[in-house]
């Protein structure tokens, strides 16, 4: 139910009619003497409309956010070389969220401090330089690190394949 009324609260004809309800609304004000009363009901309607498009919305917006999570969970799946425990992230907690996060800043961060270039950017064609650069790590092995960038090496370049494989060729020469 909730579908079928947002597609048609979402429609043209839906946008025309709103407008012809306000145009009909303003043409009664002189009939009406522009009174209170008169006033109120077009406040009322619209105060119940926005309310039910809050929830209409916010329904979509959750369907909507379900089916792309689904999506990313099935190529997760499907890459090789991909995380699998990355699937169904969005169920984790708070915590388990924010240290996850945490891990990930904080190898991103020795990443750019392995890079030659003065902006941090790595280099795909040496992406670790040196055992550890001279700098002690107390979070990540460099063998560890070495593994991480070839897995997002590997996963990038497969997903970038599944991507261009599955877009229409006049999107690619675009």
């Amino acid at each position: 139910m909730a579908h079928s009324a947002a597609k048609a609260a979402g429609s043209s004809f839906a946008f025309m009619a709103i407008c012809g309800i306000t145009l009909l609304w303003m043409a009664t004000g002189p009939l009406f003497h522009w009174s209170d009363t008169w006033q109120l009901v077009i406040n009322t309607v619209t105060n119940i409309a926005s309310m039910l498009m809050v929830f209409l919305i916010q329904n979509t917006q959750n369907r909507e956010s379900s089916a792309l999570q689904l999506k990313i969970d099935e190529l997760l799946r499907a890459v090789r070389g991909a995380k699998n425990e990355f699937i169904n992230l969005e169920d984790l907690n708070e915590d388990d969220l924010k240290r996850l996060k945490e891990r990930y800043a904080a190898m991103a961060v020795l990443a750019r401090g392995q890079s030659n270039s003065p902006s941090g950017e790595i280099d795909p064609a040496n992406p670790i330089v040196g055992t550890d650069s001279g700098r002690h790590c107390s979070l990540l092995s460099c063998q560890f690190k070495r593994a991480h960038v070839q897995s997002c090496r590997v996963f990038t370049a497969q997903l970038v394949g599944v991507i261009a494989h599955r877009l229409p060729a006049r999107a690619i020469a675009k």
